[in-house]
């Protein structure tokens, strides 16, 4: 529950899915009760979802990209970074 009130857990990949699954259903009704003709019906059963699904998953990359660029940050703040140590015997090129 930390993790969500501290905003390192998003809830936002959740609500997208949620969302797609309402939209599908609502692409399904509308397509069957609202369309003019038989081929349209099919037309919108088949290309709705697609659609929808693919900016649910354009959305989903966003955070996911997140995601990852955090872990990035937490690996190279936990890792140590190598000291380099300079020999007084040769000058520092400049």
């Amino acid at each position: 529950m930390d993790e969500y009130l501290s905003f390192k857990k998003l809830i936002t990949p959740l609500l997208i899915q949620i969302l797609f699954w309402g939209a599908v259903i609502g692409n399904t009704i509308e397509s069957l009760f609202y369309s003019h003709g038989f081929f349209e019906a099919v037309f919108y059963l088949i290309i709705g979802p697609v659609l929808i699904r693919i900016i649910c998953e354009g959305l989903i990359v966003i955070f996911e990209i997140n995601n990852t660029l955090t872990e990035i940050r937490d690996h190279q703040r936990s890792s140590t970074a190598p000291t380099v140590v300079l020999s007084s015997s040769t000058p520092p090129v400049v």
